[in-house]
């Protein structure tokens, strides 16, 4: 950053790396001294120490990549659960992710500085070493992150609009059953303001219709039930009863159809950061035994 006091500390650690580099290039091997075991010892040294140094770092950023990578699952399954509001477990994962993102830079510095003594020092025949996470590879995931706890909200709000109506409905038929059709009736007002959260969602999943036509057939007629006990119609409320039977067939395939869009919409809302992170992490993983085969 422009003005930091970190600024002066990583402009020496650059020069320093490249002197080093510098250094170890006029070491590389040819003729006698090649067959110098002191020579060959000091150069093995410094390979180590450089190793242990962004081996160290890459273990902090491992860390941190995995503590997000942990947090930003818990709060995809808490969206898919829809009881547990997930927008803390998510909010956890970008802090981890920004925190990870800002070690990926000196790390980025130490596999580089690694990487170019081993192209002059190789070891057991190895020249290469796989690279570890790019530090402008981790940038924005934690404004992903935060995105997601956003949106997750309304996620579980759904879910539980959704189980609400249906709870209703539920309570309206125990009450009917108990030949009271006042307490039917609140029950099918409420069931009926969960659903209007449920067809308010901006961008639905392609059977929220379904879901709709399926749970408003089944409010409408269970409503002419009430209203028909309420009149001692008896003709009416069986007539209003069939048409209850005829909308709640569908009503298991609807409900099983949204959950499952619920489901998928909203762990969508983290996949993306999330397979970021586990790229990342991998990476770091595969350097590291990379390092440790080089020295051992």
């Amino acid at each position: 950053m422009i003005g930091s006091a970190t600024a002066p500390v990583g402009r020496m650690t650059g020069i320093g790396s490249a002197l080093l580099l510098g250094l170890l290039l006029t070491l590389r091997p040819s003729g006698a001294e090649a067959a110098d075991p002191a020579l060959a010892a000091s150069r093995a040294a410094v390979l180590e120490r450089l190793v242990a140094a962004d081996d160290a770092r890459l273990t902090a950023l491992a860390a941190e990549l995995q503590r997000a990578i942990d947090a930003g699952r818990r709060g995809s399954a808490l969206i898919i659960e829809g009881q547990t509001p997930p927008a803390g477990d998510l909010e956890q994962a970008a802090a981890a992710a920004k925190r990870a993102a800002e070690l990926a830079v000196a790390s980025e510095r130490a596999d580089a500085t690694v990487d170019g003594t081993v192209l002059s020092v190789p070891i057991g025949g190895a020249t290469t070493i796989p690279p570890g996470p790019r530090a402008g590879e981790l940038v924005g995931i934690d404004g992903q992150l935060r995105d997601a706890a956003t949106a997750s909200g309304p996620f579980v709000a759904r879910r539980q609009a959704a189980a609400d109506t249906l709870d209703g409905l539920a309570a309206a038929l125990a009450a009917l059953r108990a030949d009271d059709p006042a307490t039917a009736l609140e029950a099918l007002r409420q069931a009926a303001e969960a659903r209007a959260r449920i067809a308010a969602w901006p961008d639905p999943p392609p059977v929220l219709p379904f879901w709709l036509r399926t749970t408003g057939g089944m409010l409408f007629s269970a409503r002419r039930i009430a209203h028909a006990s309420l009149d001692e119609d008896l003709a009416a409320a069986e007539q209003a009863g069939r048409a209850y039977r005829r909308a709640a067939r569908d009503a298991r395939q609807a409900d099983t159809a949204l959950a499952l869009a619920l489901s998928e919409s909203g762990a969508a809302l983290a996949s993306t950061p999330l397979a970021r992170l586990a790229d990342a992490l991998e990476a770091v993983t595969t350097r590291r035994l990379a390092m440790a085969s080089v020295l051992h």
